[in-house]
């Protein structure tokens, strides 16, 4: 989980300072209190998310069913409830059918995608690339015992190092990857104009108290997951829309705003290495390149995104940390997985 990271190295750091003998505050009382209680707490709220990853890792099916669930129960209230009440003009109505069935049939594409796809591990990797990698003094995983890619993390559900790794999601019992994170992505997106188009109606056809053809318990339901998942969905859709835009992910982008701010306290001024710019990251999440683009990434498709996940574009000239390869090593690497996939 990303939310651990920050938690547990802030653990470590307490660790390290209480066996110093020292404190925030100096050696003084208070200053070894704060210390005591501030680690209390820390390890409070860790034992409460390791109960989280333990719910995730065991009950993956059940958060599953659970999505499905709601998906379909909102779909059956507009076409049974909703549908029935809207326009009687036969244009009107065809239009809304339509719409609703494009976003339903997007919603479960992309979810039924989210779960299905791996999202790329090191596990795939043969020893070529262990061999290249060892060359280079590339990141070793002390959990997986094998050479660990740039921007590759560690998941302690999936117990696996994961390319590309944004965070694992529950709703979908994988982990949000290189191969299916444009499917995520285009997930909450459908599912927050779907869930705001199903609220919309839903609230129309409560306002009209004789268009109620069916229990108005399924509608009053329907509404108020609708509108739920709109707000939530609508925040983490702009959050990941921001990720992707900056070729970020959720674990890179805390460890970059911690590497931003260490930078700046020299006077310096920090840049993603990853950063091609705007236009240039969305093609690369979504691998859609050519005349129409932006609006070819909307369009879902079953073939697998190209690339291994290994080697990631590098904008030249940026200011900051880069790790250079040789050709040489990037080629074997290359080769190596496209050996395995």
């Amino acid at each position: 989980m990303a939310c651990l990271l920050p938690l547990r190295s802030r653990l470590f750091w307490l660790e390290r300072k209480r066996s110093a003998g020292s404190s925030i505050h100096g050696n003084t009382g208070s200053g070894k209190r704060w210390l005591s209680l501030a680690s209390m707490t820390d390890q409070m709220l860790l034992a409460v998310a390791n109960v989280a990853e333990a719910s995730m890792k065991y009950g993956g099916p059940v958060y599953i069913a659970i999505g499905f669930g709601l998906i379909l129960m909102v779909a059956y209230a507009y076409l049974y409830i909703v549908f029935p009440s809207l326009n009687p003009d036969l244009f009107s109505r065809a239009l809304h059918f339509g719409l609703g069935a494009v976003l339903f049939c997007n919603i479960l594409f992309n979810y039924c995608m989210c779960i299905f796809t791996k999202p790329g591990t090191t596990a795939l990797l043969n020893e070529g690339y262990h061999l290249a990698a060892g060359r280079d003094s590339c990141r070793f995983c002390k959990h997986c015992r094998r050479a660990k890619p740039p921007l590759a993390h560690h998941c302690s559900v999936c117990n696996t190092c994961v390319l590309r790794m944004d965070h694992h999601c529950p709703w979908m019992n994988n982990c949000i990857g290189f191969f299916n994170y444009r499917y995520f992505i285009l997930f909450v997106l459908y599912l927050f104009v779907g869930s705001g188009y199903a609220a919309i109606t839903a609230w129309r056809c409560l306002a009209d108290a004789h268009s109620i053809v069916h229990p108005f318990l399924v509608l009053v339901s329907s509404f108020a997951i609708s509108t739920s998942a709109c707000f939530s969905v609508g925040l983490l859709s702009c959050w990941h829309v921001y990720l992707a835009l900056t070729a970020q992910s959720t674990i890179d982008f805390l460890k970059n705003w911690g590497s931003a701010r260490e930078v700046k306290q020299q006077g310096k001024t920090w840049h993603n290495p990853y950063n091609l710019g705007p236009v240039a990251n969305w093609q690369e999440v979504f691998d859609v390149h050519g005349r129409f683009w932006w609006i070819l990434w909307l369009v879902p498709k079953l073939q697998m995104k190209k690339g291994t996940g290994v080697a990631s574009p590098v904008k030249l000239g940026s200011q900051g940390i880069v790790q250079l390869h040789d050709e040489q090593t990037l080629n074997a690497r290359e080769l190596a997985m496209h050996q395995m996939l």
